[in-house]
């Protein structure tokens, strides 16, 4: 569920930047996305504050793999 929950979370920010095509000039709309994303059952379980912790660690990293959650996942040891 680990990994599983991240690929969830994962995919949510993406979508968030998809929407939002000039947000990638935006540093500020990288903690926006992991932020807003952090709800449900990752929220609740307490792991969205580890993803988010890990994700923003390697901001560059993790938004060159964005589109590619499972990469994006491994990188931070979620799966």
């Amino acid at each position: 569920a680990f990994c599983a929950d991240c690929l969830g979370y994962v995919r949510d920010v993406d979508t968030m930047f998809q929407k939002n095509a000039g947000a990638w000039a935006n540093s500020q709309f990288l903690r926006y996305a992991l932020d807003k994303s952090c709800r449900g059952r990752v929220l609740i379980n307490g792991r969205c504050l580890q993803y988010r912790r890990r994700l923003l660690e390697k901001p560059a990293i993790f938004r060159s793999q964005l589109d590619s959650p499972y990469e994006a996942c491994m990188a931070i040891q979620a799966c």
